[in-house]
């Protein structure tokens, strides 16, 4: 049963395919895989609401508001009842020109809350979903009435608010990118019979290994160089290796922590090694990957990271802290190697035993790259997606509850 002939895709600025991240590419691929299927509107936080379909540009603004609907601008504690009743009039503005029949929640952190609680209070099917630890907290803030009651009754008042329907959770469906996610929010977004896990998929055959295995030792590093990533861990690790162990180092990403890391490296002599530094096109990732044996990802604080998955699809031994959901993709010693976050001397023995054994490498590689090929292949993902959208449980109530955790795993 199909309930979504349109659809507002709430997407903060994640749909836009020049950076590597994977909430963008997510992002990207699934809103045209759902404009191939219904008429679907883009909302942003950066001012643009661009009807799309499966063909159609990405960008382009159309009647950009007087106010930006992003929490920098609408704070989530302080703001006055004529900011909210603003936010309000513009998701109302794109709700009546667009008609949506279901409202695709795929990134709002960086929405006001007077948005999300418009777009929530509208009534229709919700479908949220979460690939990282802060992407439910502004939702619940909205569910649970936490922001409306924080304030002012004069301030609700003005900005025309009212206490959220009793059956809003009930038209809520939420998707999660692993179990820890799931686990960590315990229900406090919707009941366990309105969730699931499906772990997002890529084109295996994109990012593939090889046709010759890469024998040396030729680190990678994937993402924002920040601290939270672990990029410094990263570099003083590389740093505590003999240039022997060391035939190369690529970093896909840029960030504040970038030059302070290639400080790091060149300080111990490893500045010949680097033979990338900075952001890359995502259609060359890929490639650039397929150059690599071993990434490594220290990071401090995951959901089900994609460059994870991506490396051990094209046949890169991935070493990686423990965080998040890392562990539902890495089996320690079978399909690579975990240590706890900030742990930079475990990290070290870690990246040491890889890089002085190509055998081991090709071990963990090969037994890496069949849980991706079984687990997360691009189709069978986007496949259970756009089931979950389709025929999403708040329109399908003479049914009963959704089945949709039947096709979680």
């Amino acid at each position: 049963m199909s309930v979504a002939r349109s659809i507002l895709f709430v997407s903060a600025d994640s749909i836009y395919p020049e950076t590597v991240g994977g909430m963008e590419v997510r992002g990207r691929d699934l809103s045209r895989a759902l404009a191939e299927r219904a008429e679907v509107t883009v909302m942003s936080a950066l001012e643009r609401a661009t009807t799309a379909s499966a063909t159609s540009p990405w960008f382009g603004n159309l009647s950009t508001p007087p106010m930006a609907w992003a929490k920098e601008h609408v704070s989530w504690s302080a703001v006055s009842g004529a900011e909210i009743r603003m936010a309000r009039l513009h998701v109302r503005r794109l709700l009546d020109r667009t008609s949506p029949d279901l409202i695709y929640l795929n990134k709002i952190d960086r929405f006001a809350p007077a948005v999300l609680h418009e777009l929530v209070a509208a009534g229709l099917p919700l479908v949220g979903y979460f690939g990282d630890r802060h992407q439910g907290y502004a939702l619940k803030s909205i569910l649970d009435g936490t922001w409306f009651d924080s304030l002012h009754p004069r301030i609700r008042a003005l900005g025309g608010l009212a206490p959220l329907s009793r059956d809003t959770r009930d038209r809520l469906f939420c998707v999660f990118n692993c179990e820890f996610l799931r686990a960590h929010y315990d229900g406090a977004l919707c009941s366990s019979d309105r969730q699931a896990v499906i772990y997002e998929g890529l084109d295996i055959h994109a990012f593939a290994p090889p046709p010759l295995p890469v024998k040396q030792a030729h680190f990678a590093f994937v993402g924002r160089a920040t601290s939270q990533k672990g990029f410094l861990d990263f570099c003083q690790a590389l740093a505590a290796l003999p240039p022997d162990l060391v035939q190369s180092i690529d970093i896909v990403g840029d960030g504040p922590a970038l030059a302070e890391g290639l400080a790091i490296l060149r300080e111990v002599g490893h500045g010949g090694a680097i033979v990338g530094a900075g952001p890359c096109r995502r259609e060359d990732l890929a490639d650039r990957l397929r150059t690599r044996s071993i990434l490594l990802l220290p990071s401090y604080d995951e959901g089900l990271p994609r460059v994870v998955v991506e490396a051990m699809a094209a046949g890169v031994c991935a070493v990686a802290s423990n965080v998040g959901g890392v562990p539902e993709l890495i089996r320690d010693g079978e399909t690579g190697f975990m240590h706890r976050p900030g742990d930079v001397r475990g990290l070290v023995a870690q990246a040491r035993r890889v890089a002085a054994s190509f055998e081991l490498r090709q071990k963990l590689s090969a037994r890496a790259r069949a849980l991706i090929v079984e687990r997360h292949e691009r189709t069978a993902w986007l496949t259970r997606t756009l089931d979950v959208v389709f025929n999403h449980p708040a329109a399908m109530t003479a049914a009963g509850p959704a089945s949709a955790l039947s096709y979680s795993r």
